[in-house]
Protein backbone atom coordinates (compact mmCIF):
# COMPACT_ATOMS: atom_id res chain seq x y z
CA UNK A 1 0.00 0.00 0.00
CA UNK A 2 3.17 2.12 -0.35
CA UNK A 3 2.55 4.98 -3.90
CA UNK A 4 4.62 7.51 -4.37
CA UNK A 5 4.25 10.59 -7.32
CA UNK A 6 6.75 12.57 -8.47
CA UNK A 7 6.16 16.36 -10.05
CA UNK A 8 8.18 19.28 -11.55
CA UNK A 9 7.87 22.05 -8.99
CA UNK A 10 9.93 24.98 -10.82
CA UNK A 11 12.43 26.11 -12.98
CA UNK A 12 14.39 29.33 -12.56
CA UNK A 13 16.63 30.53 -15.33
CA UNK A 14 19.86 32.21 -13.79
CA UNK A 15 22.08 35.01 -15.01
CA UNK A 16 24.65 32.68 -16.09
CA UNK A 17 22.33 30.50 -18.32
CA UNK A 18 22.28 28.06 -15.98
CA UNK A 19 18.36 26.58 -14.53
CA UNK A 20 17.51 26.10 -10.95
CA UNK A 21 14.79 22.92 -11.01
CA UNK A 22 12.83 21.96 -8.11
CA UNK A 23 11.32 18.55 -8.04
CA UNK A 24 8.75 17.27 -5.15
CA UNK A 25 8.70 13.15 -4.76
CA UNK A 26 5.82 12.06 -2.37
CA UNK A 27 5.69 9.00 -0.88
CA UNK A 28 2.77 7.60 1.07
CA UNK A 29 1.47 4.68 2.81
CA UNK A 30 -2.28 3.53 2.55
CA UNK A 31 -2.20 1.06 4.71
CA UNK A 32 -2.85 0.19 8.01
CA UNK A 33 0.21 -1.46 8.87
CA UNK A 34 4.06 -0.11 8.92
CA UNK A 35 5.80 -0.73 5.76
CA UNK A 36 9.59 0.25 3.96
CA UNK A 37 10.82 1.41 0.58
CA UNK A 38 14.03 2.38 -0.98
CA UNK A 39 13.69 5.65 -3.14
CA UNK A 40 15.98 5.82 -6.57
CA UNK A 41 15.59 8.89 -8.12
CA UNK A 42 17.31 9.01 -11.72
CA UNK A 43 18.72 12.00 -13.79
CA UNK A 44 18.80 10.83 -17.42
CA UNK A 45 19.44 14.33 -19.22
CA UNK A 46 20.25 14.96 -22.52
CA UNK A 47 24.30 14.49 -23.08
CA UNK A 48 24.72 17.67 -23.20
CA UNK A 49 23.22 18.83 -20.02
CA UNK A 50 25.72 18.78 -16.91
CA UNK A 51 24.36 18.97 -13.49
CA UNK A 52 26.73 21.97 -11.73
CA UNK A 53 24.99 21.20 -8.07
CA UNK A 54 22.52 19.04 -6.52
CA UNK A 55 20.49 17.97 -3.04
CA UNK A 56 17.56 17.03 -1.31
CA UNK A 57 15.50 17.42 1.86
CA UNK A 58 13.65 15.10 3.08
CA UNK A 59 10.18 15.99 5.33
CA UNK A 60 11.95 19.59 5.71
CA UNK A 61 14.86 18.20 7.21
CA UNK A 62 18.69 19.44 7.05
CA UNK A 63 19.85 19.15 3.29
CA UNK A 64 21.57 16.55 2.10
CA UNK A 65 24.22 17.00 -0.61
CA UNK A 66 24.01 14.77 -4.36
CA UNK A 67 26.94 13.36 -6.49
CA UNK A 68 27.18 15.79 -9.50
CA UNK A 69 27.82 13.03 -11.79
CA UNK A 70 24.83 10.09 -10.30
CA UNK A 71 25.43 7.73 -12.96
CA UNK A 72 23.36 5.63 -14.74
CA UNK A 73 21.66 4.53 -11.38
CA UNK A 74 20.92 7.37 -10.35
CA UNK A 75 20.86 8.55 -6.39
CA UNK A 76 19.53 6.28 -3.70
CA UNK A 77 17.60 9.36 -1.45
CA UNK A 78 16.25 6.36 0.87
CA UNK A 79 17.22 3.11 1.54
CA UNK A 80 15.07 0.01 3.23
CA UNK A 81 12.90 3.08 5.37
CA UNK A 82 10.16 1.90 7.78
CA UNK A 83 6.85 4.72 7.06
CA UNK A 84 4.56 4.74 9.35
CA UNK A 85 0.33 3.80 8.38
CA UNK A 86 -1.52 6.67 7.05
CA UNK A 87 1.64 8.50 6.55
CA UNK A 88 3.67 10.25 3.76
CA UNK A 89 7.40 11.53 3.40
CA UNK A 90 8.13 14.38 1.31
CA UNK A 91 11.42 14.87 -0.83
CA UNK A 92 12.43 17.85 -2.37
CA UNK A 93 15.23 17.99 -4.99
CA UNK A 94 17.24 20.90 -6.10
CA UNK A 95 19.41 21.20 -9.07
CA UNK A 96 21.34 23.25 -11.08
CA UNK A 97 21.72 22.53 -14.76
CA UNK A 98 23.33 24.15 -17.70
CA UNK A 99 24.44 23.11 -21.17
CA UNK A 100 27.98 22.50 -21.92
CA UNK A 101 28.80 23.03 -25.73
CA UNK A 102 32.36 23.38 -24.70
CA UNK A 103 34.85 21.83 -27.30
CA UNK A 104 35.81 18.34 -25.85
CA UNK A 105 32.80 18.64 -24.13
CA UNK A 106 31.10 14.77 -23.26
CA UNK A 107 27.68 15.69 -24.83
CA UNK A 108 27.05 16.30 -29.14
CA UNK A 109 26.35 20.09 -28.90
CA UNK A 110 23.35 19.45 -30.41
CA UNK A 111 20.61 19.83 -27.74
CA UNK A 112 17.36 17.36 -28.50
CA UNK A 113 14.24 18.48 -26.36
CA UNK A 114 11.82 15.74 -24.70
CA UNK A 115 10.65 12.95 -26.64
CA UNK A 116 8.16 9.79 -26.59
CA UNK A 117 7.62 6.35 -27.58
CA UNK A 118 5.31 4.81 -29.33
CA UNK A 119 3.50 4.12 -25.93
CA UNK A 120 3.32 7.98 -25.13
CA UNK A 121 6.51 7.62 -22.44
CA UNK A 122 9.28 9.68 -22.02
CA UNK A 123 12.46 8.70 -23.72
CA UNK A 124 15.53 8.85 -21.12
CA UNK A 125 18.37 10.81 -22.34
CA UNK A 126 16.39 13.97 -23.90
CA UNK A 127 15.80 17.18 -22.48
CA UNK A 128 15.72 17.00 -18.92
CA UNK A 129 14.27 13.56 -18.42
CA UNK A 130 14.02 12.51 -14.44
CA UNK A 131 12.58 9.09 -13.29
CA UNK A 132 11.65 8.59 -9.83
CA UNK A 133 11.98 4.40 -8.58
CA UNK A 134 10.23 2.94 -5.90
CA UNK A 135 11.11 -0.25 -4.24
CA UNK A 136 8.51 -1.91 -1.73
CA UNK A 137 9.72 -5.31 -1.20
CA UNK A 138 13.69 -5.15 -0.64
CA UNK A 139 14.33 -6.66 -3.60
CA UNK A 140 16.41 -4.56 -5.52
CA UNK A 141 13.95 -3.74 -8.20
CA UNK A 142 11.87 -0.99 -9.13
CA UNK A 143 7.73 -1.90 -8.53
CA UNK A 144 6.89 2.05 -9.25
CA UNK A 145 8.39 4.33 -11.49
CA UNK A 146 7.44 8.27 -12.43
CA UNK A 147 8.79 10.04 -14.88
CA UNK A 148 9.30 14.50 -15.47
CA UNK A 149 10.53 15.63 -18.62
CA UNK A 150 10.66 19.65 -18.35
CA UNK A 151 13.39 21.52 -21.13
CA UNK A 152 16.03 23.19 -21.11
CA UNK A 153 15.04 27.05 -22.57
CA UNK A 154 17.37 28.62 -23.93
CA UNK A 155 17.99 30.89 -27.43
CA UNK A 156 19.81 29.46 -29.64
CA UNK A 157 19.82 31.16 -33.44
CA UNK A 158 21.83 30.12 -36.78
CA UNK A 159 22.36 31.68 -40.01
CA UNK A 160 23.01 30.10 -43.06
CA UNK A 161 23.34 32.46 -46.38
CA UNK A 162 24.11 31.12 -49.86
CA UNK A 163 23.32 32.58 -53.64
CA UNK A 164 20.78 30.73 -55.74
CA UNK A 165 21.60 31.98 -58.77
CA UNK A 166 22.21 29.70 -61.11
CA UNK A 167 24.40 31.18 -64.21
CA UNK A 168 27.31 33.85 -64.46
CA UNK A 169 26.11 37.10 -63.99
CA UNK A 170 27.44 40.10 -65.84
CA UNK A 171 27.18 43.93 -64.86
CA UNK A 172 23.54 44.91 -64.87
CA UNK A 173 22.53 41.35 -64.10
CA UNK A 174 20.60 40.59 -60.84
CA UNK A 175 21.68 38.50 -58.46
CA UNK A 176 19.64 35.96 -55.97
CA UNK A 177 20.84 35.27 -52.90
CA UNK A 178 19.04 33.30 -49.66
CA UNK A 179 19.00 33.25 -46.23
CA UNK A 180 18.33 30.53 -44.23
CA UNK A 181 17.52 31.13 -40.30
CA UNK A 182 17.25 27.90 -38.08
CA UNK A 183 15.99 27.64 -34.74
CA UNK A 184 17.81 25.50 -33.45
CA UNK A 185 16.63 26.35 -29.10
CA UNK A 186 13.49 25.67 -27.00
CA UNK A 187 12.67 29.18 -26.56
CA UNK A 188 10.55 31.29 -29.86
CA UNK A 189 12.56 34.73 -30.26
CA UNK A 190 10.71 37.92 -31.31
CA UNK A 191 11.89 40.92 -33.59
CA UNK A 192 14.70 39.07 -35.12
CA UNK A 193 17.10 41.33 -36.74
CA UNK A 194 19.15 40.51 -39.51
CA UNK A 195 22.06 42.66 -41.01
CA UNK A 196 23.67 41.90 -44.55
CA UNK A 197 26.54 44.11 -45.41
CA UNK A 198 26.19 45.57 -49.10
CA UNK A 199 29.18 45.46 -51.32
CA UNK A 200 29.11 48.65 -53.29
CA UNK A 201 29.19 46.88 -56.56
CA UNK A 202 25.51 46.02 -55.58
CA UNK A 203 22.69 48.14 -56.52
CA UNK A 204 19.71 47.51 -54.05
CA UNK A 205 16.18 48.03 -55.09
CA UNK A 206 13.60 48.29 -52.52
CA UNK A 207 10.78 47.08 -54.88
CA UNK A 208 12.12 43.89 -55.59
CA UNK A 209 12.81 43.64 -51.82
CA UNK A 210 9.84 45.23 -49.99
CA UNK A 211 10.94 43.71 -46.55
CA UNK A 212 14.54 44.95 -46.57
CA UNK A 213 15.52 48.63 -44.66
CA UNK A 214 18.52 50.37 -46.11
CA UNK A 215 20.29 51.19 -42.92
CA UNK A 216 22.90 53.18 -44.83
CA UNK A 217 24.47 52.77 -48.26
CA UNK A 218 26.37 49.67 -46.99
CA UNK A 219 23.93 47.97 -44.67
CA UNK A 220 20.48 46.40 -45.04
CA UNK A 221 18.23 45.03 -42.14
CA UNK A 222 15.42 42.51 -42.15
CA UNK A 223 12.95 41.65 -38.90
CA UNK A 224 11.60 38.10 -38.32
CA UNK A 225 8.47 38.74 -36.50
CA UNK A 226 8.82 35.69 -34.71
CA UNK A 227 10.47 31.58 -34.96
CA UNK A 228 9.02 28.54 -33.30
CA UNK A 229 11.19 26.25 -31.23
CA UNK A 230 12.81 23.70 -34.27
CA UNK A 231 11.42 25.67 -36.96
CA UNK A 232 12.96 27.64 -39.39
CA UNK A 233 12.81 30.64 -42.16
CA UNK A 234 13.97 31.61 -45.69
CA UNK A 235 14.51 34.82 -46.98
CA UNK A 236 15.49 36.25 -50.13
CA UNK A 237 17.55 39.22 -51.18
CA UNK A 238 17.96 40.30 -55.00
CA UNK A 239 20.44 42.98 -55.81
CA UNK A 240 21.99 44.04 -59.12
CA UNK A 241 25.84 44.05 -60.16
CA UNK A 242 26.79 47.40 -61.24
CA UNK A 243 30.32 46.63 -62.41
CA UNK A 244 32.21 43.67 -63.24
Amino acid sequence: QIFHKKQLLATTRKPNGSFDIEYLILVQNKGGAVGTYTLRDVPAFEDDVIIGSANYQLNSQNQNSLNNFPGASGWELEKKKTISPFSKDSFKIRLNVLLDYEEGSSGDNYYQGCRKNEKGEYIAGNGLFNESLLDVNADGIADQRDTVCSEFAFYDLALKKYEITSTTVRKGDYIAYRVAVYNQGTLMPKNIRLLDYLPRIYAFDPILNPKWKVENDTLLSYVLDSLPQRDSSIIDLIVQLKTG
